[in-house]
């Protein structure tokens, strides 16, 4: 019963998968889901693989408030994909 995690990440904090897994008995078709350990002043790429939606997100957002991952019933999955942007490090002067 319930939502199986899992979270592996790169040890520079800039790259994650999480999967989200709804096993049986589903108590709601969403959830709510934090990274661990990103950097809250870089910004993420993040793709929801399942779904094909793909959007950047500051590191705060993703570590703090976290993100909203519908499933679509008992045995359904997302994998969430997020990825740190490269900083522009060109001046504007």
């Amino acid at each position: 019963h319930g939502v199986g995690i899992l979270e592996p990440a790169s040890k520079a904090r800039d790259r994650a998968i999480m999967g989200v897994f709804q096993l049986s008995d589903p108590k709601t078709l969403e959830r709510q889901v934090r990274f661990r350990g990103f950097d809250a002043s870089r910004r993420y790429r993040v793709t929801l693989d399942s779904r094909g939606d793909s959007f950047e997100i500051d590191g705060h957002r993703l570590t703090a408030g976290g993100l909203t991952v519908h499933l679509g019933g008992a045995l359904t999955s997302e994998l969430v994909l997020a990825e740190g942007i490269e900083r522009d490090r060109r001046s504007n002067g």
